[in-house]
């Protein structure tokens, strides 16, 4: 039945692209938009669910629930965060299930022994605040959903972008437990949060325990909702066992020549053409440098494209990988992390991790976590030239690349996933705690009414 009605507006859209003289893909983007609005006037009416929980002490084993649009096989910094956590919760000893969007097999990494997946609706893809997004999709999402935490019961969940349609804003209606709620993302402006401002501040009041991976993504959601002293910073972390374990060079880039790594998905706000304008220069300095690129996403034929032909030769694509991280992370020799937008980087921390020398784009997020020529090199401004500058100097001064490298390896000690998942837990039992509290209360005032008649 999905199927059919999938064809019917399928045919609807291209019969409207051909009537109204617009692209195909664009009807589409409208129509997701309308099925927004159209979600979150479901929303509004919502009334929350009586809250129950179960006595617990701390150390206790819990029953969590993570809910995420992001996972495996999808690659990026939510996915990332949402394994490394959820992982080091059953080494604990504790119950995972992960509430997640159908985009395919999760694969080897993704399947976590001990983790229960329960997939819903259809992940898409969404153009969102200079980057590629996703969405769950469905005509039937909210009974799925609705069914799933009917059959099912927990301790706490844990949303991951709690404000973002659809999954993790429609989960809220029929949570009936304590909700811990984490913001990832860093913005400057939302057309769509400023419309649904009480919205928003309703569903953050539900929220019981806000985590902000830095006071970046903080301050950016504190601009439209108030946060009312429930919020605390815990940052992404990184595997360092995992990362030094796998951490070989190579062969192919084994052969003396300077790799310079550039990774990341191929989207504006990542700067990926001032690495290359940035590498022409070097090249001009240091003729035997490379560019090492791992990335993908919509734009990668378009910047491939725009590469002058006289240094196309030494650019290798890598595409997409994901096991292969460590090896080519560990393989180059210094990396440049150009992007004008980012909240905890976990590039930056995997680049730690193995001790390659790091130039970044000064930028807040980044300055909250590390120091210039301490762990990092932050250049003077957004420049290709002030990139290229200080690559030249992290290759030319053997002391300042060893130095910053040692650095920055204590601090991605000092952020292992296993600290920041403690801390999380941390989160979990202040929460189930602040409601016996209330509880504690309810009970109070009913006594001394009771006592008063």
């Amino acid at each position: 039945m999905q199927q059919g009605v999938k064809l019917k507006l399928n045919v609807l859209f291209f019969k409207l692209s051909k009537i109204l003289k617009i692209s195909y893909w664009r009807i589409r983007d409208v129509f997701k938009v309308i099925w927004i609005t159209l979600l979150l006037a479901f929303i509004r009416g919502w009334k929350t669910p009586a809250r129950t929980h179960r006595k617990i002490r701390r150390g206790e084993k819990l029953r969590i629930c993570v809910v995420s649009e992001y996972y495996f096989p999808v690659l990026g910094g939510i996915t990332e965060h949402v394994y490394n956590t959820i992982k080091n919760f059953i080494q604990q000893g504790h119950e995972v299930t992960l509430l997640t969007s159908n985009a395919g097999d999760p694969g080897a990494r993704g399947k976590i022994e001990g983790l229960r997946i329960v997939r819903v609706g259809k992940s898409r893809e969404i153009y969102s605040n200079g980057s590629i997004a996703r969405m769950t999709f469905s005509w039937t999402l909210h009974k799925e959903v609705e069914k799933f935490f009917a059959q099912n019961e927990f301790d706490v969940v844990h949303i991951h972008s709690p404000l973002t349609p659809s999954l993790p804003l429609l989960v809220q209606k029929y949570i009936r437990c304590p909700v811990v709620g984490t913001y990832h993302t860093d913005f400057d402006k939302s057309a769509a949060l400023k419309f649904w401002q009480k919205l928003a501040q309703h569903q953050i009041d539900k929220i019981d325990a806000i985590i902000a991976v830095s006071p970046v993504a903080l301050k950016a959601m504190q601009r439209y909702v108030n946060t009312d002293g429930k919020e605390r910073i815990i940052p992404n972390g990184v595997d360092t066992k995992w990362f030094y374990k796998r951490s070989q060079k190579l062969p192919q880039l084994d052969d003396g020549r300077p790799n310079i790594l550039y990774t990341g998905r191929f989207d504006p706000r990542n700067g990926f053409t001032t690495v290359v304008k940035a590498f022409a220069i070097v090249k001009n300095v240091i003729k035997n440098a490379r560019l090492v690129v791992i990335g993908y996403g919509p734009l990668q034929k378009s910047y491939m494209s725009s590469i002058p032909p006289d240094i196309q030769k030494d650019i290798l694509f890598v595409g997409k990988t994901d096991l292969e991280r460590p090896q080519y992370l560990s393989s180059c020799d210094v990396m440049c992390i150009p992007t004008k937008k980012a909240t905890c980087s976990l590039i930056l921390l995997e680049a730690f991790a193995t001790k390659i020398p790091v130039v970044a784009s000064p930028i807040p997020a980044f300055k909250h976590i590390v120091k210039h020529k301490e762990e990092i090199y932050f250049t003077k401004d957004f420049s290709p030239f002030s990139y290229a500058e200080g690559i030249l100097e992290i290759l030319t001064n053997k002391d300042l690349r060893e130095k910053i490298s040692e650095s920055a390896l204590q601090k991605a000690l000092s952020m292992d996933w296993k600290i920041i998942a403690e801390k999380i837990l941390e989160t979990y039992y202040d929460v189930l705690h602040a409601e016996e509290e209330k509880e504690f209360d309810r009970k109070k005032v009913t006594f001394y009414r009771h006592v008063q008649l």
